[in-house]
């Protein structure tokens, strides 16, 4: 569960911090690392049942994200953030 949810978590920084001012890149990325941290501790501290239902959300979030940059795939070719959205 840890491993997924940090993988999910770096793909998303990927996505969130690929565009905009700089300023803006950082605080985006840096509340994504702070949101994916949090659910990797509560992960280990939470039983199995509320693990499992922390697992489904956090899922269901990182597929309607990673579906919403599906187009950067199809449009511009193989890129990092075609590459962090699938």
């Amino acid at each position: 569960m840890a491993a997924a949810t940090a993988a999910a978590g770096v793909a998303s920084a990927v996505l969130v911090g690929h565009d905009g001012s700089l300023s803006w890149q950082i605080a985006r990325v840096m509340g994504v690392a702070v949101l994916t941290t949090a659910a990797v501790v509560a992960a280990g501290r939470l039983g199995d049942r509320t693990c499992g239902h922390l697992a489904a959300a956090v899922g269901v979030i990182a597929l309607a994200v990673g579906a919403g940059f599906v187009p950067y795939l199809v449009k511009g070719g193989p890129s990092i953030v075609a590459a962090a959205g699938v």
